[in-house]
């Protein structure tokens, strides 16, 4: 993941696709926020699996998520239900869960540091 030729975000660092666990999640934004110091990370959208034996790890990995300021936090199903509640009490209205079906929308003309 550190090799930014072979990392699916790297051409787009305002939103990444979260399709596995947690941890991963913290170390792409890591990666992103030092290949891309100054454009925020805008959205996560994914499962988070941190449903089931992984529920020991939700406040942590809700205060390794803190320092990103992400702006939208788009759960999937697999993010399990404590995990999305513990998230959106620490994140308030960043936090929603998608279902299939939904369709997100982002603009393109966003500008670091504008609010959409």
């Amino acid at each position: 993941m550190r090799a930014a030729s072979k990392a699916p975000w790297a051409f787009r660092p305002r939103w990444i696709k979260q399709m596995t666990g947690n941890r991963v999640l913290v170390n792409v934004c890591t990666d992103v926020r030092q290949l891309f110091p100054d454009i925020p990370i805008y959205c996560v959208l994914g499962g988070l699996h941190l449903g089931g034996v992984m529920e020991r790890i939700i406040p942590q990995t809700g205060e390794a998520l803190r320092p990103f300021a992400i702006k939208h936090i788009i759960t999937g199903h697999c993010t399990g239900w404590r995990a999305l509640r513990a998230l959106a009490d620490a994140f308030g209205d960043a936090v929603s869960q998608s279902a299939v079906g939904t369709r997100y929308t982002f603009g393109a003309s966003n500008q670091p540091g504008e609010e959409t």
